[in-house]
């Protein structure tokens, strides 16, 4: 099917729909090569133009008839290039403003059903934790006032009730594996690396170290040390309190009401008509 039949079939009063973009771009795709093909007929007729001098008046003007028609198509070819281009723009326009249509419908029914969400579940919500708000507030109060009086024995409770839920607590330095190891020990008896210590008799030995006054080899020994892993002391982390939380009510207060203002403007017209 030449370029021409498909142009029809996807243009044509018998097309059925608009050709989507993905169609036009294979489309376009598809007429700039039948715009290449028609040049280089143009261009491969125009080469012969000299040999058809010697060819004969009836060759020479069937050619010169071939090359017109070759120009034609040529020129059809890029007018059918310049019309699939300028519908391809216009279809990727309809396609970009179909997306922001349809985007702008999710957004403004996403919209709705958030502010129905909140007319429904707000309320009832905000009961419940002000009745959470209410319920640790009289706990805690209990709890300070019977922690002014203890019976006899009796450890103090936990200051807040949120916090036996809320609080992660924290941890003190802990020992959790011993053992007795070999080390190398430099000067000041602080652990050096294995690696770095030359040795010869496996007991005593010496490192080297730069130093502002050159490379220096510092003494070093092997002695049996006991070896520690030690999980360090973590703090606590507090969680937050429902008694910081400001929970206004679904809809703010009416505005105050306010008296109506009775004002004048002169109009131009009606002076001049006075």
């Amino acid at each position: 099917m030449n370029i021409y039949d498909t142009l029809t079939r996807a243009f044509g009063p018998k097309a059925a729909k608009s050709p989507t973009v993905p169609a036009l771009e294979k489309l376009l795709a598809d007429t700039e090569k039948a715009v290449d093909a028609a040049r280089a007929r143009l261009n491969g007729l125009e080469g012969q133009r000299a040999d058809m001098i010697f060819a004969g008046e009836e060759a020479r003007l069937a050619h010169r008839s071939a090359i017109g028609t070759a120009r034609d198509d040529l020129m059809d070819a890029e007018t059918a290039l310049i019309a699939v281009r300028d519908r391809l723009e216009t279809a990727r326009l309809e396609a970009a403003e179909k997306g922001k249509r349809e985007a702008y419908a999710r957004a403004q029914a996403a919209q709705r059903a958030a502010a129905d969400a909140v007319l429904a579940d707000y309320t009832p919500a905000r009961e419940a934790l002000l009745r959470l708000q209410r319920l640790v507030a009289e706990a805690d109060e209990l709890v300070a006032s019977v922690n002014r009086d203890l019976p006899a024995g009796a450890e103090p409770l936990e200051r807040e009730a949120e916090a036996l839920v809320r609080d992660i607590p924290g941890t003190a330095e802990t020992i959790v594996a011993t053992g007795v190891v070999k080390r190398w020990i430099g000067e000041g008896g602080a652990p050096v690396d294995e690696a770095k210590v030359h040795t010869r008799d496996g007991r005593t030995g010496h490192i080297t170290a730069e130093t502002g006054f050159g490379t220096h080899a510092l003494p070093v020994h092997l002695a049996t040390c006991e070896r520690r892993m030690v999980r360090p002391w973590r703090a606590p982390v507090y969680g937050a309190r429902l008694a910081d939380l400001d929970i206004p009510p679904l809809r703010p207060d009416a505005p105050p009401a306010v008296e109506e203002i009775e004002d004048f403007t002169i109009v131009p017209q009606a002076v001049a008509a006075e």
